[in-house]
């Protein structure tokens, strides 16, 4: 839509085409696009990595609160000498 705008605003013809071309090949793989995803979704694969990617988050969450533990420790003790 602001392509075939910026067309009609424009003056000079070989930009006026360039934008017209451009217009043109926009969404034109669409459907294709969205027919990849659609099975991308059913794909063990897909769920595979988002699965392992909320376990490496947890995983690093656990991490820091293991951390900030030790880090509370590390001050009492430091405190008490």
């Amino acid at each position: 839509m602001r392509l075939l705008e910026a067309a009609e605003r424009e003056t000079r013809p070989e930009k006026k085409a360039k934008l017209l071309a451009r217009a043109g090949r926009v969404g034109r793989d669409r459907p294709e696009r969205i027919a990849a995803y659609e099975r991308s979704l059913e794909d063990d694969t897909t769920l595979s990595v988002g699965n392992s990617i909320g376990l490496l988050f947890g995983a690093v969450r656990q991490l820091a609160d293991g951390v900030d533990a030790l880090a509370a420790r590390v001050e009492a003790v430091e405190k008490g000498q």
